[in-house]
């Protein structure tokens, strides 16, 4: 079946050997929680791909949040009693 999609990811678990050999005698299902961040952007800025791929994301009932970039942290200077900065 070939999907109308332009790229996608794997991801696929690796676990030990001793992990593996242990999970195959009781039947144990090994997974491992994980998060991966992706930066979605269109560098010629012609499109509103982080909106579009948000709605996707939510319509396939993907998990997702958004990272904020850029934090300003207020910095609050007072002046010592000599002038200078402390």
């Amino acid at each position: 079946m070939v999907a109308p999609k332009k790229w996608f990811l794997k991801v696929e678990g690796l676990f030990a050997q001793a992990a593996e050999s242990a999970a195959r005698q009781t039947g144990e299902e090994l997974s491992q929680e994980f998060c991966i961040a992706i930066t979605i952007r269109d560098p010629r800025q012609q499109y509103d791909v982080y909106s579009s791929v948000t709605r996707h994301l939510t319509a396939s009932n993907f998990q997702h949040n958004n990272i904020q970039l850029r934090n300003q942290v207020p910095v609050q200077l007072r002046n010592a009693p000599d002038g200078s900065q402390a």
